[in-house]
């Protein structure tokens, strides 16, 4: 199985767990310390969706993979919400690394 197939099939089958380690984190900026849950989840689950569907896709060669509408979504949705530019790049550099923390247990060599 490909390295991407494999990374893409745990954003899904993991997507519960990496999103409860995510919120995690996240609670502890300070946008986000008094949002709700389905506030603080907004576009994260349809993201790590269409980021699965792009691994996929991208195996079918290069030009069949779309751009996803989730990030930006979420970055207007976090600017209305009061975070600053920090605190959303924090957001998705949280995400990366509990991506990265799955990829490692799974032993997907996420480099290069």
């Amino acid at each position: 199985m490909n390295t991407l197939d494999v990374l893409a099939s745990a954003l899904i089958d993991e997507r519960d767990a990496i999103l409860s380690r995510w919120r995690e984190q996240v609670r502890a900026l300070p946008s986000a310390s008094h949002l709700d849950l389905p506030t603080l989840n907004d576009h994260m689950p349809v993201w790590l969706a269409e980021l699965a569907e792009a691994l996929h896709a991208s195996l079918k060669g290069p030009g069949v993979v779309e751009d996803a509408a989730s990030p930006a979504a979420h970055g207007l949705q976090r600017f209305t919400d009061g975070f600053d530019i920090e605190e959303v790049v924090a957001e998705y550099n949280i995400l990366r690394d509990c991506v990265h923390e799955v990829g490692e247990r799974l032993d997907v060599d996420l480099r290069g």
